[in-house]
């Protein structure tokens, strides 16, 4: 899929589309090497399989190694991302670290121990800051540990006690000299429990964050373009409002130029892919809810824009001086005009960083998903 394909989408208010086709980009265009680093026995190969929403047993699985060393650095494929690459790599206590870890191979890490945080993952994690590449520290089998104790009886208990272990392991790690360490508590046979769905959305956006931020640099000049092309719309709007003035000079006048003007915002909704259907649509592509992408807007939902509303919008567009010359002949048809061609440019350049807004929320965390 091409960036012009990715242009004309966003251009035509198709978000739906735009985002299947970031989605193939971000997953196929650049390929991620991530670093498992673990003790034998520590449970690296089910962590590997569960990130990659797979069973041990299954075919492509990695092969667990009941806590023998694996003597090589394997690599393991995601199956829905192809361009993810899951290493698998043994800690040892030697001081060959670059050459056990292949740092030049790898865009980030993931430390995984199953009990007591050793000297040897801290030296990982000090060597892996020093090459500037980002790492994740993860606690394996917490829900082996939490069973194990029978006075964990509340979930509140439990909570505390999980968090009374993220704390110790992340201070132990700054007191080993590493900085600002990120400290997760997983269950790879629970991979919706704990933490692992949020190590999984952090690992994910942090990996395809430069592809998506690369796309929606390119949305933003494209939805410029079409708030220009929408001038004339805006010129067509503002002269029906100024009908609407000539014979109207009493009653609520805001109302009435609402009234002129209250279709064609609604109609910019659809134009720019923003209305309810196109939101929903949106939602189902990206795997989020419409009220996850409706939150990111500034502009008030398409289904909720009021003739009131559009009115209120109004009022704030004038003062009292400016509703008596409302009501003057020819001078209020002119009033009417311009302060209703500010609103609608105001409206519409609303509505291109909202649309920006809405694909960041469809896109962010993309490839959090695995299932």
């Amino acid at each position: 899929m091409s960036k012009e394909e990715f242009k004309k989408a966003v251009k035509a208010g198709n978000l739906s589309k735009a985002v299947s086709i970031a989605q193939k980009r971000i997953h196929s265009e650049s390929r991620y090497d991530i670093g498992v680093i673990g003790e034998p026995g520590s449970g690296m190969s089910s962590f590997i399989n569960a990130i990659r929403s797979l069973k041990n047993e299954e075919m492509e699985a990695a092969r667990i190694s009941s806590g023998k060393e694996k003597q090589v650095p394997i690599s393991y494929r995601h199956p829905r991302y192809p361009n993810l690459h899951f290493w698998e790599m043994s800690l040892t206590r030697e001081s060959k670290y670059k050459e056990q870890v292949c740092f030049s191979l790898c865009d980030t890490f993931i430390l995984i121990a199953e009990g007591s945080l050793t000297h040897a993952h801290i030296e990982y994690a000090r060597q892996i800051q020093r090459t500037g590449k980002s790492f994740y520290f993860v606690y394996s089998k917490v829900d082996l540990d939490l069973d194990s104790d029978m006075d964990l009886g509340s979930f509140s208990t439990k909570e505390r006690t999980i968090r009374q272990i993220q704390k110790e392991y992340t201070e132990g790690l700054q007191l080993g000299g590493v900085s600002e360490p990120q400290v997760f508590l997983v269950s790879s046979q629970k991979p919706e429990e704990y933490d692992f769905p949020l190590l999984q959305e952090t690992l994910f956006n942090r990996l395809f964050s430069h592809a998506r931020e690369e796309l929606l640099s390119i949305s933003s000049p494209i939805l410029l373009e079409k708030t220009e092309e929408k001038q004339w719309s805006v010129l067509r709007s503002a002269a029906r409002a100024g009908s609407f003035a000539a014979v109207a000079l009493l009653g609520p006048l805001d109302h009435y130029d609402a009234i002129a003007i209250v279709g064609s915002m609604r109609d910019y909704y659809k134009e720019f892919g923003l209305d309810d259907a196109s939101l929903t649509e949106l939602a189902a592509q990206a795997g989020k809810s419409v009220i996850d992408l409706a939150a990111a807007m500034k502009s008030p939902p398409a289904s909720e824009l009021t003739v009131a509303q559009v009115a209120e919008m109004l009022s704030v567009e004038t003062n009292r001086v400016f509703h008596f010359l409302r009501c003057l002949p020819v001078v209020g048809a002119g009033f009417s005009m311009g302060r209703t061609e500010v609103l609608l440019k105001r409206f519409l350049a609303t509505l291109a960083e909202d649309t920006n807004r809405v694909l960041r929320e469809a896109l962010k965390g993309e490839g959090a998903k695995s299932n």
